[in-house]
């Protein structure tokens, strides 16, 4: 077996750590957690449960950050920071639903946003609620604290992210030169925060994940949130009247983004062939006697095939993606809902 569990530390709770380590490992191999989960030999996991200080989590942050694009590709990284414990309503938790988030600002007056339109209301909370100041100048894309909210404490802890720890590709066409004088841009790195693991009758409630992006992901992101169409079909040249204007630009773009990465060295994929990657590694598995997991509703599009047998499992060891609809009872201490975190398509990946 080639999965790598890394550092081991204190025991939690009914299980040793050699118990749940080796239970992090099966959950790897029998649910997977992305359309690439051909890959599940590769992902690290980090064991973090001893850190408990908010300084410890956010330092242990960077490190995951500097471990995914420490290499010549993305490497798939989970840290895993202590459980929620039986007396906890919510345990240890990231209120930032992505490690690197950019800033929704909504102009009171027009409604109109500058930024990413899904963290449109988390960043309106933490100006409101002076958790942060935004820069003087603000752009389209501002990178949102990182926010860490800890069992006993009423205020969470804000911690910018430092520069060095921000990858970034800008988006430039290989043959709309203008395309790149629009300034888009997306983080290289998509670490899903806000979701919980259960393992064991335990509840992970902190344990970041990351693997790399699908084109088609920071597509839907600039086409949705940013409004990006107009402004690409202008630099493309195209008319906006034309019949096909949305495919052809989707299609430009996921083009103009599989060229960007890759021109920086980036690990960056197509749906077609992360497509065909998960239908392979479903027929590996389904060969091997076991179900494949999927929101096929989502995953069929990419796959090609819906004449699949389609099994949406409702088991555990599982993953639920919003925390915050769990309960709505500590409303002293649970920031508002964020939306952008249901609707954003990375998440839907992990399904």
């Amino acid at each position: 077996m080639e999965g790598k569990i890394i550092s081991p530390d204190k025991s939690i709770t009914g299980q040793s750590n050699c118990e749940q380590n080796d239970s992090f490992v099966s959950f790897v191999i029998l649910f997977g957690f992305t359309i690439s989960r051909i890959a599940w030999d590769t992902l690290v996991v980090r064991d973090r449960r001893h850190c408990t200080r908010p300084d410890e989590i956010f330092n242990e942050v960077l490190e995951h950050l500097k471990a995914a694009a420490g290499g010549t590709s993305i490497q798939s990284v989970m840290t895993v920071f202590r459980p929620q414990q039986p007396d906890e309503l919510w345990g240890l938790r990231f209120w930032s639903s992505q490690f690197v988030r950019y800033a929704g600002y909504k102009d009171r007056a027009s409604s109109e946003i500058l930024g990413d339109t899904a963290n449109a209301d988390f960043t309106s909370y933490l100006i409101e609620t002076n958790l942060w100041k935004p820069p003087a100048e603000k752009s389209a894309f501002d990178v949102l604290p990182l926010v860490i909210k800890v069992p006993g404490n009423d205020t969470p802890f804000v911690y910018e992210l430092p520069k060095a720890a921000i990858n970034e590709v800008k988006i430039e066409h290989p043959k709309f030169a203008k395309v790149k004088d629009l300034g888009y841009k997306w983080t290289t790195i998509p670490a899903i925060n806000n979701f919980i693991v259960t393992l064991g009758g335990i509840k992970y409630t902190a344990a970041p994940f990351n693997g790399w992006y699908v084109t088609t992901e920071i597509a839907r992101n600039l086409l949705e949130r940013y409004g990006a169409t107009k402004p690409l079909a202008t630099a493309m040249g195209f008319e906006l009247n034309d019949t096909f204007l949305a495919q052809k630009i989707s299609t430009e773009l996921e083009s103009a983004i599989l060229f960007s990465f890759e021109k920086n060295k980036i690990t960056m994929v197509d749906p077609d062939t992360v497509g065909r990657s998960f239908l392979t590694h479903c027929k590996r598995e389904q060969s091997s006697g076991r179900e494949c997991p999927a929101q096929w509703s989502w995953i069929g599009g990419l796959v090609g095939e819906f004449n699949l047998k389609k099994t949406l499992l409702c088991a555990n060891p599982n993953i639920f993606t919003d925390i915050y609809s769990l309960s709505r009872s500590d409303q002293s201490s649970v920031a508002p809902r964020n939306e952008g975190f249901l609707q954003d398509s990375s998440i839907r990946l992990l399904l």
